[in-house]
């Protein structure tokens, strides 16, 4: 305990000299209008087990953080939502993505068992010139302890059109309503899910493989291939007529999981951004990706397998993180990643 005390303030002391390092953002609510900047807001409901849950912007109760960024930009905007769940962001014209969340559902106090709130949410919008404010929706995140999540995006309008005029009396116009269609947390068609180790499905996991082994790439993470346009291969499943299906996201750096430390050593957070290729029902262990990829860019991907409606869950690769979760204890985490590697620079 008292080496790893020495070492969480190590890690202070690292962020402190290094903090303008970070590549993320922190976003602030917008203040007023402005004619450079369209405010561009919806409303985040958290609810855990049946119960909506309030956020709050500091201590150690609960809280979310939205990720977004510009898109081709490699910096993350971040924005902590308050207990109201609506949000308001000052942004100029430009193409833009909602990334993902991340936080926590602590109702009770700080050493009750808390319940992650991380997942991906994937919502691009666009501000174009001369907007004076942008509806994006109602984005409900309903989880229960089992880490079952449901995600929708609903439109309420007419309640968020009052709140935002409640916000911003010298608005001249009513928001625009741009409320689209959430990328699905897992693409493609199927009726049940189930654990890829659990032996119904002819594969072999080890403590840090969870799922297939790939052979091209020829390592789990962090591998640089030969080709913007990769064959992507694994071992099969021992088991006869089982098909495949393949999943590509583009991945972000995310302040998620980084601890002080990563400021020293570059260590990158991986997150699943935008879906570029998807393939179901792949008869055999191979897939070439037919969207061009960009060069010199790490992309997140795995494999999950079929039998008719049935799949397994993707395959994942086993991480031991080891942070500070407050000044006077540490924690130890067991998290999964998916697969990824990274196109040459040319």
């Amino acid at each position: 305990m008292k080496i790893l005390g020495s070492l969480f303030w190590v890690a202070v002391i690292v962020s402190v000299v290094l903090t303008g390092c970070t590549t993320a953002v922190k976003m602030e609510t917008a203040r007023s209008l402005s004619k450079e900047q369209a405010i561009v807001f919806g409303k985040v409901n958290v609810i855990v087990d049946g119960k909506r849950i309030e956020m709050t912007t500091s201590g150690f109760k609960s809280y979310l953080t939205i990720e977004f960024r510009q898109r081709g930009s490699s910096t993350i905007m971040e924005y902590k939502v308050d207990k109201t769940g609506y949000f308001y962001w000052p942004l100029a014209p430009g193409e833009y993505e909602v990334l993902g969340v991340y936080g926590f559902s602590a109702e009770v106090g700080l050493f009750e068992m808390k319940v992650p709130l991380a997942q991906p949410v994937y919502i691009p919008f666009t501000v174009g010139p001369e907007i004076e404010s942008l509806y994006l929706g109602d984005l409900t995140l309903e989880l229960r302890r089992t880490r079952h999540l449901v995600q929708r995006l609903d439109d309420n309008y007419p309640e968020a059109t009052q709140e935002f005029h409640k916000r911003y009396p010298d608005a001249h116009s009513d928001p625009l309503n741009r409320v689209t269609k959430l990328q699905p947390l897992n693409p493609g068609t199927y009726t049940k899910e189930t654990y890829i180790c659990g032996g119904a499905w002819g594969i072999y996991c080890s403590s840090k493989n969870i799922g297939v082994t790939p052979s091209s790439p020829d390592r789990l993470q962090d591998v640089v291939v030969a080709s913007t346009t990769p064959t992507l291969r694994w071992g099969p499943s021992s088991i006869p007529d089982i098909k495949y299906d393949v999943a590509i996201y583009e991945a972000y750096d995310s302040t998620w999981r980084k601890i002080n430390l990563d400021l020293l050593t570059g260590k990158k957070r991986w997150r699943r951004g935008r879906l570029l290729a998807y393939a179901q029902g792949l008869t055999g262990p191979t897939f070439k990706p037919d969207v061009a990829l960009q060069p010199d860019t790490t992309y997140l991907w795995s494999v999950r397998l079929r039998r008719g409606d049935t799949v397994s869950t993707w395959s994942q690769v086993k991480n031991a993180l080891i942070h500070p979760e407050a000044f006077w204890y540490f924690a130890v985490e067991q998290w999964e990643t998916w697969l990824n590697f990274t196109t040459p620079n040319k």
